[in-house]
């Protein structure tokens, strides 16, 4: 009985034995054939996608800015010779605008006003006198004539001596009062000429930048009103030498000042012949079309010029150029095939958009718009294509 249970149980133990071996190897084959078969189908790693423009030509409206303050473009000082008098009424205020020979103000004219009715009556007084001067004057005058063509025989020499005397002093007398008026009349011209200045009045036609005139005050030798000629107010500003030398007078700008939202038309009126040897820096002056109302002098303002047009033959943006230490510049160019090449190039204008390509790539070449940007010679990428617009 043991002996024969023994042999079957044997013969079992050899058949799972060799199953398990066989189970085994089964699934050893078929981990390998799944490592083997997943490493065929692992997807292949997406090409880097990269923006590309192509090099073209480009023409260029370039512009300017100028900043600086508004200023009169003629300010005219208006005051008075007169001094120690009181201001007696103050009748316009900053920012508006006048005629020339307008009252501004007015002087206390109470003593002056007192000289010039004396200086009337000494030319009245004066009038009179030279009135009884001349009569007697014209009467000595007939007498003489009289006793003249008496004097054949009727008339004593002794009284025509003495009517010819009596003409004479009658023609002095009547001089000398003819001066008296004269100098009454200067006398009467130069006080009015006093009491006129107490008037104050627009010397141009303007615009009132200043009033200093206050009522109460003496007035001393400071002008009372600072007026802009004609109401022209200008931007004056410094600029470099390289922009100077681009400007002309009678370019257009656009000028803002402050507070100012919207931009006002003008033109450049004068640009400055010198720069200076320290700053390299020159003036210009850019002259509104019309001032507004809000406009002072003295405000901080801001212009914008189009300078004059031209093209750059070959150009890129100025993203796709890089510069080395060395000053050498090289872009990123992509090739058939999508293929990255690093590419030497010669600079010539340039500005903060723009570059202008003299030698190393032709027109309609791609290159990689941000100059190496996330790529390296060599490498396989996906191009975009950017669209060109011109400046």
């Amino acid at each position: 009985m043991n002996s024969s249970t023994e042999k079957p149980n044997a013969v079992l133990t050899g058949l799972r034995s060799k199953w398990s071996i066989g189970g085994l190897c089964v699934l050893v084959l078929l981990a390998m054939w799944l490592l083997l078969s997943g490493k065929d189908t692992v997807p292949e790693e997406p090409l880097l996608r990269i923006s590309t423009i192509k090099a073209d030509e480009v023409v260029l409206h370039p512009r300017a800015r100028v900043s600086g303050s508004l200023v009169a473009k003629d300010s005219i000082e208006v005051g008075t010779a007169l001094t120690g008098l009181r201001i007696e009424n103050v009748l316009v205020e900053q920012g508006e605008r006048v005629q020339r020979g307008q009252l501004l103000a007015e002087l206390d004219s109470t003593v002056l006003r007192a000289q010039v009715q004396q200086a009337q009556a000494s030319v009245a007084s004066a009038t009179a006198e030279l009135q009884e001067k001349l009569a007697l004057h014209q009467e000595a005058q007939k007498n003489l004539k009289r006793v003249t063509a008496l004097s054949q025989g009727t008339v004593s020499a002794q009284t025509l001596d003495e009517r010819r005397t009596q003409a004479q002093a009658a023609q002095a007398t009547w001089q000398a009062a003819q001066a008296v008026l004269n100098k009454a009349q200067a006398e009467l011209a130069e006080q009015q000429e006093q009491l006129d200045k107490t008037r104050i009045v627009a010397t141009v036609e303007g615009l009132v930048l200043q009033r200093h005139a206050q009522a109460g005050a003496q007035v001393g030798n400071d002008a009372l009103f600072t007026l802009a000629k004609n109401s022209v107010i200008e931007l004056e500003g410094d600029v470099g030498e390289g922009l100077l030398a681009q400007l002309h007078n009678g370019m257009p700008a656009a000028v803002q000042w402050t507070g100012q939202t919207e931009a006002a038309p003008g033109s450049v009126r004068l640009v400055s012949a010198q720069v200076d040897k320290a700053s390299r820096m020159g003036s210009v002056r850019i002259t509104l079309n019309a001032v507004p109302s809000v406009v002072l002098a003295g405000m901080f303002g801001r212009a914008e010029l189009t300078l004059p047009s031209h093209t750059l033959a070959i150009a890129v943006p100025a993203s796709a150029v890089s510069v080395n230490s060395q000053g050498e510049a090289a872009v990123m160019k992509v090739v058939s095939g999508g293929v990255v090449s690093y590419q030497p190039v010669r600079i010539g204008w340039q500005d903060a958009q723009w570059v202008e390509i003299v030698e190393g790539l032709n027109n309609g070449e791609s290159v990689v718009a941000t100059a190496f940007a996330f790529v390296k010679d060599g490498d396989h990428v996906e191009v975009h294509e950017l669209e060109r617009t011109q400046p």
